[in-house]
């Protein structure tokens, strides 16, 4: 903590199942931060739903490549064609709620202006 100046740090795992999917990790530089219990709680719903998201972005991305490739020689499939814009749309919905769960979470924790 001392060798970034950080005043405070709150870690939460992200897990799924018994999979770690990453690390969720708050901090301040400016003054520490006093979290009581109901913003903890938060921060772990928080970490939840993004390891949901992970996890569910990995299955896209498997699902998406066994309907494009043959599952037995894992050439492409000329035979289907997915929209362009189907991996785009969803991609800007994570990034959405991705957005709305950090503004969320930093008006909780009294970090905005």
């Amino acid at each position: 903590m001392q060798e970034w100046g950080e005043k405070s740090v709150l870690e939460v795992g992200l897990l799924f199942g018994d999979q770690i999917m990453g690390l969720l990790s708050v901090s301040s530089t400016e003054r520490p931060l006093h979290l009581d219990d109901v913003e903890k709680e938060l921060m772990i719903a928080f970490a939840s739903t993004a390891a949901i998201a992970i996890h569910n972005a990995h299955l896209y991305h498997q699902i998406e490549e066994q309907a494009i490739h043959d599952g037995l020689t894992g050439l492409a499939d000329h035979l289907l064609v997915v929209p362009s814009d189907t991996t785009a749309r969803i991609q800007e919905m994570h990034i959405t709620l991705g957005q709305m769960l950090c503004g969320a979470l930093e008006i909780e924790l009294g970090l905005t202006a």
